[in-house]
């Protein structure tokens, strides 16, 4: 297959994680650009709730979101795809043995129907999120060009990039096969601006723990794309 991918920064790297869920009503878009038509992504991230503690999400739906670029931001909704996708365990850990460990999931869907485009935007949260909420993972730095925004607030500068794969083949055996959406479930949109000063719900795995000690648990494989 081919596509387009950022993958996720190592481990011992202290990746951030950028909460992206209905529970806190957050949304992180990124954008992309490929010479592929897209049919199929595979993102990385973590679950955890309040006080940062490991929780697990089960098998809750996604919103995955493909928008046309407006002059740097997410423009138009290209598509909106609403699906339980594919969950695994990477069997990677992110901890320095003493803060909270965090275990690392690649989830994988198709896409309701083929993107037809070169350049735009994605954004991937969890829904129905109740008490659980996924975090996207930081990736390899790429152009660092990435938004969040909370409760359809203005558009804020994340400053990083996050970690999913595109493709141009359907994953095989139509697992994570999603349904598109009505206008009326499309998550809410907001313009670009400044951010507010009220706090926003991203939660990050950099802790002062992890950041002074630097000690993290090294894992032999390392997330590919398709």
């Amino acid at each position: 297959s081919r596509g387009y991918s950022q993958l996720p920064k190592a481990p011992e790297d202290l990746p951030p994680t950028y909460t992206s869920s209905s529970l806190n009503s957050t949304i992180v878009d990124d954008n992309f650009n490929t010479a592929y038509n897209i049919r199929a992504v595979r993102w990385w991230g973590i679950e955890l709730q309040g006080g940062y503690i490991s929780c697990d999400r089960g098998n809750r739906a996604f919103e995955i979101t493909i928008y046309n670029d407006n002059a740097g931001v997410p423009g138009d909704v290209v598509n909106d795809t609403i699906v339980v996708p594919h969950r695994t365990a990477t069997t990677r850990v992110l901890s320095d043995g003493s803060a909270p460990a965090y275990a690392e999931y690649q989830y994988e869907a198709n896409l309701s129907a083929t993107v037809l485009f070169l350049s735009g935007w994605i954004s991937i949260r969890g829904i129905n999120d109740t008490d659980c909420a996924f975090a996207w993972e930081a990736a390899q730095p790429s152009d660092g060009v990435a938004y969040y925004s909370v409760s359809g607030s203005a558009l804020s500068a994340l400053g990083d990039d996050v970690a999913f794969c595109l493709s141009n083949v359907p994953i095989a055996g139509g697992e994570g096969e999603g349904e598109g959406v009505a206008a009326d479930e499309s998550p809410p949109r907001a313009a670009s601006g400044s951010s507010s000063s009220k706090s926003i719900s991203i939660l990050r795995l950099i802790s002062s723990a992890l950041a002074s000690s630097g000690r993290c648990v090294k894992q032999p494989q390392f997330p590919r794309c398709f």
